[in-house]
């Protein structure tokens, strides 16, 4: 008898701003992902893992982002662990962040790939329907990794 192995789910929460939209409240080393712009109490990074907790588990949550964030991210208490804080090699674009974050990922957690489904969200929305969001995503991944 052969068992399925499980899949694994992982968020990636791209956060690799560069702090000029909100200037002069955003700065290079303290963009709108860190202010709280949308909440008295949480940035809006906080927020975009709160929104995926009920789904993905904090451990399997990764913020990727610029070599000069990781260090205001990690401080930023967020709720997931410090070497989830992916610095990338260098700016890419959104197309090169999630090239490195699939690499990161099949890095992390071995295979080809068919073990780990993976959402991917920013970190600087305002997300009005937080519950509906969270179904969106659950009914993406299992889609993801039911249908092949």
């Amino acid at each position: 008898m052969q068992t399925e192995n499980p899949i694994t789910r992982v968020a990636i929460i791209m956060a690799g701003g560069s702090g000029e939209r909100f200037w002069p409240l955003s700065r290079q080393h303290h963009p709108k992902q860190l202010l709280n712009l949308t909440s008295d109490t949480k940035n809006m990074l906080q927020e975009a893992v709160d929104r995926l907790t009920p789904l993905i588990e904090a451990e399997h949550i990764y913020v990727v982002t610029g070599t000069h964030l990781v260090d205001a991210i990690q401080a930023a208490g967020i709720g997931i662990s410090d070497e989830n804080v992916v610095a990338e090699p260098c700016k890419r674009d959104t197309a090169g962040c999630l090239v490195f974050a699939a690499a990161h990922v099949l890095a992390r957690y071995g295979g080809d790939g068919s073990n780990v489904s993976m959402a991917v969200v920013t970190a600087d929305h305002q997300i009005g329907a937080p519950e509906l969001f969270c179904k969106t995503i659950d009914a993406s991944l299992h889609i993801a990794e039911t249908q092949g």
